[in-house]
């Protein structure tokens, strides 16, 4: 609606109110386009589960960040050393030159130290990962419990621990499938509304020529004895490169500037 209202005033403008417009249509962000969205409250359409020797089922409750009313969520419980069910959604994007958003509500009732690595990956057609999240390490040592990723070479972690028994958004925000070399942004959000984690431009762990699917799943190489977490509200969506949207108010101001010069010149 605001694009729609920019584009109705630009043959009124003077030559520098089109080009404030201009900067100010380069600045608004263009509508994302969503390619998943399940709040699974009344069903998992469009993510598939597979028990893997524990329960993968939609007998969660709600979100507390969202906090619906009779809502659910995703349970993966993983009920030995061996089991690894696992939440996964296929999907294809359109416009290959446009970065990809994903956000899910994430939540663990288990310990660090007792679980099987949760973890989240974002694949290509032949499930190669390019991201890879671990949202709770389970290995002994100084990085024992705290929030990673691999970064090609190996884990990463930052210095944090999602605390046990609360809700929390994680949100990636995904290189366009075109770009040459590709990085992902991180953003944690406690159900507070507490920023816990928010880095950009990390190295993705394989650099993928296509994006397939996400999985949520437990790392079952890793010792351990149980897991269980829950997943609500997950969307996955196309956003327009900052490039693009930039080209788009350059292009209305040039065109508005070549109007103008046409007009003069009658």
């Amino acid at each position: 609606m605001k694009m729609q209202r920019v584009i109705e005033w630009l043959p009124k403008l003077t030559t520098a109110g089109i080009a404030f417009v201009a900067i100010l249509f380069a600045a608004l962000p263009l509508q994302a386009g969503i390619i998943l969205s399940q709040d699974l409250n009344t069903n998992t359409n469009g993510i598939s589960l597979v028990a893997g020797g524990g329960t993968a089922d939609r007998t969660g409750t709600e979100s507390t960040i969202t906090a619906v009313v009779g809502g659910k969520s995703i349970v993966l419980n993983n009920t030995s050393a061996t089991g690894n069910p696992t939440a996964t959604a296929s999907f294809a994007v359109d416009n290959t030159n446009q970065s990809l958003k994903i956000s899910f509500d994430y939540f663990s009732s288990v310990a660090a130290g007792t679980s099987e690595n949760p973890s989240f990956q974002l694949r290509n057609a032949a499930n190669s990962p390019g991201i890879q999240l671990v949202m709770k390490n389970a290995v002994a040592g100084a990085d024992q419990g705290k929030f990673g990723y691999h970064n090609g070479t190996a884990f990463q972690y930052f210095n944090v621990v999602l605390a046990t028994n609360d809700w929390y958004n994680i949100e990636v925000i995904a290189s366009a499938q075109s770009a040459a070399v590709k990085t992902f942004d991180l953003k944690v959000t406690k159900s507070d509304n507490t920023v816990v984690i928010d880095q950009t431009g990390l190295s993705f762990r394989n650099q993928l020529a296509n994006y397939s699917s996400v999985q949520w799943f437990y790392n079952a190489a890793v010792s351990g004895t149980t897991g269980r977490m829950q997943l609500d509200n997950i969307e996955i969506s196309s956003i327009p490169e900052p490039a693009t949207i930039s080209m788009l108010g350059i292009g209305a101001f040039c065109v508005m500037l070549m109007r103008r010069s046409l007009s003069s010149r009658s």
